[in-house]
């Protein structure tokens, strides 16, 4: 759960949510066992309450390295990755304690869960 509403954060930081960005939030919902309308009620947090950004610095979990691909993948899932998606992800990347080489690691695995996606 505290994945997915960091997600739905980062979909969320440019003030809208592409249809792309959605359906990778419903992934992860579905994948979770978390009802479409409690994903629903994250979104509308994320996209009106800048506070929840707040929220999720509380996020903890046994692999950061993932959780940051997981953002980076949802980041991206619009075909773009934009300067307030990379600064909000850094910045949980910061907060979960990762240095720059594993935010690169990161980074490739979200490359390489994407590529192989769209195989």
């Amino acid at each position: 759960m505290e994945i997915l509403k960091a997600a739905c954060c980062v979909a969320a930081v440019d003030r809208s949510l592409s249809p792309d960005e959605r359906e990778l939030l419903q992934a992860l919902a579905e994948h979770a066992s978390i009802a479409d309308t409690a994903l629903d009620a994250i979104i509308a947090r994320a996209l009106a309450d800048r506070h929840f950004l707040e929220d999720q610095l509380r996020l903890l979990h046994e692999d950061p390295i993932e959780v940051i691909a997981i953002l980076i993948l949802v980041a991206s899932a619009d075909g773009k990755f934009s300067t307030d998606e990379h600064v909000l992800i850094r910045y949980f990347a910061g907060q979960l304690d990762l240095s720059d080489q594993d935010f690169e690691r990161a980074r490739r695995i979200a490359l390489e869960q994407d590529q192989t996606d769209n195989v």
